[in-house]
């Protein structure tokens, strides 16, 4: 049995010295052998975070590892070694990291912050921050009086750069910039937070606004507002008042906010379309604001579009499902309050219209109908024609052309800035009406309405960047009031100009009478609440008119480099005696023009509309059936705006030749000269 015994206790001791040697190769010789790998990974890493030794300003890609990660990652009887040889790492790679940040700062003050050692710190063994931290509070000495330096430098280039930011701004007429703002869009965040510059920039924006006041002016970005934008009324404004500048307040259209700024006087000067300074004047205790100047009229460039299977004409409106889509206090409301009004529209509810938040809502709500949905929608140029050529079975149920007097922008001065400021706001007043001719060709108002859409745009407005023949379709669609026009509505002369039929106290009697058969008003107003002519009849009183050139080619004008084509010809387009609508009988030479034109892309068109007695009511008349001829071949016939041009032909022109005794228009055909 000894034997026995002997031979279980062998057993025993070489099982536990088999486990032992086991568990020796798999924990302690791995653990120590693996040791000196860990600490040659931590290198690599922190090599791969410094990056290109050739580049002292530049890190690397990688971030700097975390010896607290993977000193807990470790065998617990390991973790002391480690812990004291990743440290000794640390201790060495860290301030040349930290060194690194500060080059790039340095290189970059303004958008590279400065070094925060912290984050760095906490990576390292709790035991051995300390010795780091000392070693970068180091690396920080050594930089910070260039580092203050160049804060100081950064923080005068800066308020050099605000200084003529804030000049440009000034010249051009448009909002200065915030000192926050351009600090943002200038410095790291983390400078934002140093007083010193938010204090220097704040400085410098009170001493010019005060050194250079200026004139506020109420306004958004309708193109037809592009002459208040544009160098030239600049430049007449300072040949007029060398000391006035203007500020073009942009309030993307809240007009509720717009009049109350006029009543307190800190936009003392505003456009307005009348509807909406009668409107919203309720919302003061009195109007606060005078009519000085008629701007421009819409004649086209607001419409209800409609798909033509649901309602192919103006009759099929009136039903008691109706819904008219369109942007409130707007052109497009107003737009609709007539036609509810001016066609008897007696089925449709009170409640047809329904508030859009934009015209890319409008568009939107479009897009989702059924073309046999009870639905109109009201928009303006450019989106009237950008909808038209995406749905061509939606057509133009109605638009402002058909409504005079309706939709009429107005420049309004507050009462009391009126009183005490006439010579200011006269020469505003004076300096639009100057640069209002040389704008007022077509060819140049093009030009204008495109330049001003490209630097809304840029500015962030939420304005469509607009083609060449999208901005020749929104000017066909604005008539932009001369000085001879604004004496008829004024009533200041005797017989009204061409096209002039309204005086503004008609105007403003009718919209009102709009406003309260459709409930936006309690009652009527009177004219002489919101009009005041003195401004203009202290203009006509010295027989001030700038040269209106219209009508006239202007050097450099497309027409100008076209020679007629004689062939084929085409019959007059006939009209009723005293009306200027395209009547039935018409249509097919129109058809035929429009297929020509479509074949030969090089034509031109002139249309001509004939008056045989040379008044200014039967030019007025002549002009309108043009443009009714020339409104048919845009939308019935597909002819870009560029290509055509209305025009009313003297009873007698310069060479003689007299005028056509009917009702016609006739068309004249060009080609580019070879």
């Amino acid at each position: 049995m000894r034997w026995l015994y002997t031979a279980l206790i062998w057993a025993v001791v070489i099982a536990v010295g088999f486990v032992g040697s086991k568990f020796y190769k798999e924990w302690i010789a791995k653990d120590r052998i693996s040791l000196g790998a860990v600490v040659k990974d931590h290198e690599k890493a922190w090599d791969a975070a410094l990056g290109d030794p050739q580049k002292p300003d530049a890190v690397g890609a990688a971030p700097p590892p975390s010896a607290n990660a993977l000193i807990q990652g470790s065998p617990l009887g390991r973790q002391s070694v480690l812990r004291r040889k990743l440290s000794e790492v640390d201790l060495k790679k860290l301030p040349a990291y930290h060194e690194k940040l500060w080059q790039a700062t340095l290189k970059a003050v303004a958008t590279a912050p400065r070094p925060d050692a912290d984050p760095l710190v906490a990576n390292v063994a709790q035991e051995y921050q300390g010795d780091v931290r000392q070693a970068i509070a180091k690396v920080d000495e050594q930089h910070q009086a260039e580092y203050a330096a160049k804060l100081e430098e950064l923080t005068t280039e800066l308020d050099r750069l605000f200084r003529a930011e804030w000049l440009t701004a000034y010249q051009e007429f448009e909002d200065t910039p915030v000192p926050e703002t351009f600090a943002a869009m200038h410095v790291h965040k983390q400078l934002l937070e140093r007083p010193e510059l938010r204090k220097k920039l704040d400085q410098a924006d009170q001493q010019l606004t005060k050194k250079l006041p200026r004139v506020k002016l109420a306004i958004d970005a309708f193109s037809g507002y592009c002459v208040f934008r544009s160098p030239e009324f600049r430049k007449n404004l300072e040949k007029k008042n060398s000391t006035l500048v203007l500020h073009l307040v942009d309030d993307d259209a809240d007009y509720k906010k717009r009049i109350k700024s006029l009543e307190r006087g800190d936009t003392p000067l505003a456009v307005f379309t009348i509807d909406a300074l009668i409107n919203n004047s309720a919302l003061c205790d009195a109007p606060p604001g005078s009519i000085v100047l008629l701007l421009d009229e819409t004649q086209g460039a607001d419409a209800i579009l409609s798909y033509r299977e649901a309602f192919p004409n103006l009759d099929a409106l009136n039903r008691p499902d109706l819904k008219i889509i369109g942007v409130p206090d707007s052109p497009s409301d107003t737009l609709a309050r007539v036609v509810r009004t001016k066609l008897n529209l007696n089925k449709v509810p009170e409640g047809c219209f329904v508030a859009a938040d934009s015209p890319d809502d409008v568009i939107k709500q479009f897009r989702a109908a059924s073309p046999t949905d009870p639905k109109v929608f009201v928009l303006w140029e450019p989106y009237i024609s950008q909808l038209l050529k995406e749905f061509p079975q939606a057509h133009r149920l109605a638009d402002s052309s058909r409504f005079s007097g309706y939709i009429v922008d107005v420049l309004v001065v507050q009462k009391k800035y009126l009183k005490e400021h006439r010579e200011e706001v006269r020469a505003v007043v004076e300096a639009y009406l100057e640069t209002l001719p040389t704008q007022r060709t077509t060819r140049n108002m093009v030009k204008l309405v495109l330049e001003d859409s490209k630097r809304l745009a840029a500015k962030g407005k939420p304005v469509p960047r607009l083609t060449e023949e999208e901005a020749a379709q929104i000017v066909q669609g604005i008539w932009w009031k001369t000085t001879k026009e604004n004496y008829g509505h004024f009533d200041l002369v005797r017989g009204m100009p061409v096209g002039v039929s309204e005086t503004v106290d008609d105007m403003i009697k009718n919209i009102s009478t709009v406003l309260v058969q459709t409930k936006a008003l309690s009652r009527t107003t009177s004219p002489e609440q919101f009009v005041d002519k003195e401004i203009c009849a202290e203009l006509q009183k010295k027989a001030f008119m700038p040269r209106d050139r219209s009508w006239a080619r202007a050097p450099g004008d497309v027409w100008l480099k076209l020679r007629p084509v004689n062939k084929p010809e085409f019959e007059p387009i006939r009209f009723a005696r005293s009306r200027s609508d395209i009547r039935e009988e018409s249509e097919p030479v129109l058809r035929r023009l429009a297929e020509l034109m479509m074949e030969q892309p090089n034509y031109y068109l002139e249309i001509e509309g004939h008056h045989a007695k040379d008044t200014e009511v039967d030019e007025a008349l002549a002009l309108t059936r043009a443009r009714a001829v020339l409104r048919w071949l845009q939308e019935q016939g597909g002819i870009p705006a560029q290509r055509l041009r209305a025009v009313p032909r003297d009873a007698v022109d310069s060479e003689g030749t007299e005028s056509a005794p009917e009702p016609i228009v006739t068309i004249g055909i060009f080609q580019a000269a070879p």
